[in-house]
C-alpha cells in the first residue's frame, strides 16, 4: 500500500510541475519583432524595444521548411540582442541542405535556377542541393519583407515555442 501512494505522489508531483510547450505560428507583428535590428540605432528605437528583446529571451523562434505538406527542414531563428552585434547579419538567413532525391523534377528545376542554390554529390554518391544563404525576412522602409516562398511547392513557416498554461 505504501508503494502505491508513493508512486500515485510522484505522478502527481510530476504533473503538477511539469510543463507543456507548444509551437504557435508567427503573427506578422512578431516577424517585424524578429527583423529588428537592435545595433544599428540603439537610441532611436520605440520604446519598450530593449525590454522586449529581454522578456522574450525565454521564447524559441524557429522555422520549417514545407514540401508536399511536409517538414523536410527545421533550423533556429535567433533573437533580437544588443549583445553580439555579429547576429544581426545571421540571424535573418537561413542555412540548409535538402536530399535531392526526395523533390521532383519542377522543384530540382527550380531551385537549380535560381542562384542561392546549388548541388553537391557526397562521396557515396548522394546528391544534395543545399544554399549558403536564404534570407527569411528582411526590414526594409516599407516594412518587413518575408521570404516565405522557395518553390511553388516549398514553403516556409515560422513558429514560437511558448510555455502552455
Amino acid at each position: 500500500m505504501k508503494k502505491l501512494i508513493t508512486i500515485l505522489f510522484l505522478l502527481i508531483f510530476t504533473y503538477s510541475y511539469s510543463q507543456v510547450i507548444k509551437k504557435v505560428e508567427l503573427t506578422d507583428e512578431e516577424i517585424e519583432y524578429l527583423a529588428v535590428d537592435l545595433n544599428k540605432n540603439i537610441f532611436g528605437l520605440k520604446p519598450g524595444t530593449l525590454s522586449n528583446s529581454v522578456k522574450n529571451n525565454l521564447i524559441n523562434y524557429s522555422y520549417e521548411i514545407i514540401y508536399k505538406d511536409k517538414v523536410i527542414y527545421r533550423g533556429v531563428i535567433g533573437k533580437p540582442s544588443i549583445a553580439q552585434p555579429s547576429t544581426y547579419f545571421n540571424r535573418n538567413s537561413a542555412y540548409f541542405c535538402l536530399d535531392y532525391a526526395i523533390l521532383d523534377a519542377d522543384t530540382k528545376l527550380a531551385l537549380i535556377e535560381d542562384r542561392r542554390f546549388k548541388t553537391r554529390e557526397s562521396e557515396n554518391g548522394n546528391k544534395y542541393i543545399y544554399t549558403e544563404k536564404f534570407e527569411l525576412f528582411k526590414k526594409t522602409t516599407q516594412g518587413v519583407v518575408v521570404y516565405d516562398k522557395i518553390t511553388e511547392q516549398m514553403h516556409v513557416k515560422f513558429y514560437k515555442y511558448v510555455e502552455s498554461e
